[in-house]
């Protein structure tokens, strides 16, 4: 009876013992699925980061590329002498920038109006002397 009994704990032992090394085997195997399927998720983010990458880097080139363009098309106007300028003036584009001679004695009026040179009568003579070397009284 006592074997009996012996033999039945042994196969109840030993069938507990299966029994939790397979719910441990499932878990492991949960667990590494999970890891995959993190690893696979992080893998997609890091792809669609650098399409999102290469994506903005080429807008800023065709950006670069553009303002490039459109900086050479540009030509500073320089005017070096008075015969120069009487050609610009005389094109539609000059005749629109350049001011006619009243319109330049209408501002040279105007600042004069509001800004008046001090009157020397007064004692205030805070104007700068020609000669610089020259004492101001």
């Amino acid at each position: 009876m006592w074997g009996k009994l012996l033999v039945g704990a042994g196969g109840f032992a030993l069938t507990a013992f299966l029994v939790f090394v397979y719910g441990a085997a499932c878990e492991e195997r949960g667990r590494l699925a999970e890891r995959v399927d993190g690893r696979d998720r992080q893998l997609v983010a890091q792809a669609k980061a650098a399409e999102l990458a290469i994506a903005g880097e080429r807008r800023v080139a065709a950006a670069i590329g553009a303002y490039a363009e459109r900086a050479a098309a540009l030509k500073p106007i320089i005017l070096n002498s008075h015969s120069t300028v009487e050609r610009f003036a005389s094109t539609p584009e000059g005749a629109a920038r350049c001011l006619g001679a009243e319109r330049l004695h209408g501002i040279d009026l105007l600042d004069r109006s509001l800004f008046p040179f001090p009157d020397a009568a007064d004692g205030n003579d805070d104007r700068v002397p020609a000669d610089a070397g020259a004492s101001p009284g």
